[in-house]
Order: structure tokens, then sequence, then C-alpha cells
């Protein structure tokens, strides 16, 4: 019985997680899904996708702990070398978030600091701007724990 449970929570949390995202996104984590490991530019030619949209995508899922950057392969149309990616296991996910999670708080800490100390007017106004970056992304990083 705890092996049904523990698999029902599993999925529960992807399908919370998957059904919050936007239906590109979900195309292309779907795409990526199939295909890993995989590039940007191998699923662009493979469904005839255009790149810019791929590209974003696939940058958007990495800062979400979706996928996971494992390597470089080398682009024989250009020559140059392609990042590919798979996707991330549950675990994976929840660390890099949690990670991301610290990161924006240490950086929105030291802003307020910085903003307390007595700065111009300008330098505040900066600063403010940037925590209400911050607070954006870390609400977004809120929803998926």
């Amino acid at each position: 019985m705890g092996q049904v449970d523990t698999y029902q929570v599993r999925n529960d949390s992807y399908y919370k997680i998957y059904d919050s995202l936007s239906n590109k996104r979900k195309e292309t984590y779907d795409l990526i899904s199939k295909n890993e490991p995989c590039t940007p530019q191998e699923l662009s030619g493979n469904y005839r996708l255009p790149i810019n949209s791929i590209i974003g995508r696939f940058t958007e899922l990495k800062y979400r702990g979706l996928i996971v950057p494992i390597g470089i392969k080398t682009n024989y149309s250009t020559g140059f070398g392609n990042t590919f990616y798979r996707v991330t296991t549950e675990a994976e996910g929840i660390e890099i978030r949690n990670k991301r999670f610290v990161e924006l708080r240490e950086m929105k800490d030291s802003l307020i600091n910085d903003f307390n100390l007595g700065l111009s007017t300008l330098t505040k106004y900066v600063i403010q701007k940037e925590l209400n970056k911050i607070n954006i992304k870390i609400k977004s990083l809120e929803e998926w724990n």
C-alpha cells in the first residue's frame, strides 16, 4: 500500500507542475521528454519549429528546474557546439528550485541592506526595481513547491 501512495504523491506533484505550464512550455517539455537528450536546434529542425520560440522555452524550463543541461553536441550544420538537455527527476527539480530560491533571497536581502544605507534617490529607484523583479521570481518559484 505504501508503494502506491508514494507513486500517487509523485504523480500528483508532477501533474500540478505540468498543468501550471503554458501550452508552449508543455509542448516543448513533451518534445524534450520524447527526444531526450536533445538540443533546441535538434527539436527546431526535426519538428520544423522556429528556433527563437524553442530556445526561450528551454530557458524557462531550465530556470524552473524541469530540464538540465548535460553536455554539448556538435551541430553538424554550423560546426558549433550546442547544449543538450534532459528532463529532471522530481528530486532534482526540487533541489534546483530550492537553490534558486535561496540565491534570490540572498540577493533580495543584500539589496534591502543597500537600500537602507541611505543611498541616492536614483540608486534607491534602481534597487527597488530589482527588488520587484526578484519578488516576482521568488513568487514564481513558490508556486512550484
